[in-house]
């Protein structure tokens, strides 16, 4: 619930450090309470301690993105450079034209001087708040998809993030007609399209998600079945799977030892030509 709440607020962390400063807090609180339910003082006390640690997360990688990007060395970056950035190298890539105009509006907030440009401070205050605007617009959507189509709390689970998307594709594939649902023969190109069957849909990998609609797909199969379809589908993937990734772990463990070390898998990484070229990329 705690977390459901730091969703709801645009404090879900996005990455290792982020998720590491949450449990954290959470654990730290826990202790602190001597239990795992938290009353309204606490929950503010432990909300105010994880904004200020994720914040702190942020202005490092914010401090570190501004002086990599800054490559006149005017300590400042033209607007352009500042949006490029919140895609490229922040993953908040504006998926609709309310997310672009709210973050053009946080933009032109945190622009104090209308000069054009965002200093360090005004980059990492336009870092923050347009994180949290965005994450809080795009869970308002989950939350509204997920409570249109009364979806079991599994499936939410399973595809949060992803409903806005997923339903965007559905209605692309439903052609107009989103109540009637997908017809049978789009439902394999539809999860070509999420990401779920390969592009080639001649590969033996689609074989078992031909299997499940033909097993459970009707003529039309309405959003929330097809979510279930979805579901079913990746675990047939992985278990089709399995056998060829453990055969590939096993090449891969050199000194049979059961885990990948460091070099093993620095050597994996060269064979498929994954190797870091840059600071920058071996900083990621």
């Amino acid at each position: 619930e705690v977390r459901n709440i730091l969703a709801d607020i645009g404090l879900t962390p996005q990455n290792r450090e982020e998720k590491f400063e949450v449990t954290e807090c959470i654990n730290e609180m826990t202790q602190k309470i001597g239990c795992e339910e938290f009353t309204f003082e606490p929950f503010l006390e432990l909300l105010k301690e994880v904004r200020e640690r994720v914040r702190q997360v942020q202005n490092e990688k914010s401090w570190r993105l501004f002086h990599e990007a800054d490559v006149k060395g005017n300590d400042s970056l033209e607007i352009a450079d500042v949006m490029t950035l919140l895609e490229t190298k922040l993953g908040l890539f504006l998926r609709s034209a309310e997310e672009s105009s709210e973050a053009l509006n946080v933009l032109t907030q945190c622009d104090s001087e209308a000069k054009g440009a965002l200093n360090l401070e005004e980059f990492q205050l336009f870092v923050q708040k347009v994180r949290a605007k965005l994450l809080t617009l795009r869970r308002r959507e989950e939350v509204s998809v997920a409570k249109k189509f009364q979806l079991e709390p599994e499936i939410v689970s399973e595809f949060r993030s992803s409903l806005p998307f997923l339903w965007k594709v559905f209605e692309r594939y439903s052609f107009g007609k989103p109540d009637q649902g997908l017809r049978k023969e789009d439902l394999l190109p539809f999860m070509v399209d999420i990401g779920t069957a390969p592009p080639n849909t001649e590969e033996m990998q689609c074989l078992p998600l031909l299997d499940i609609i033909k097993e459970f797909a009707g003529q039309y199969t309405k959003f929330p079945d097809v979510l279930e379809l979805v579901q079913k589908a990746r675990v047939a993937i992985r278990a089709s799977l399995e056998e060829d990734l453990t055969a590939s772990f096993r090449h891969y463990d050199r000194d049979g030892s059961g885990e990948l070390s460091f070099q093993e898998i620095y050597g994996i990484l060269e064979e498929f030509g994954m190797l870091p070229r840059t600071k920058v990329e071996q900083h990621e």
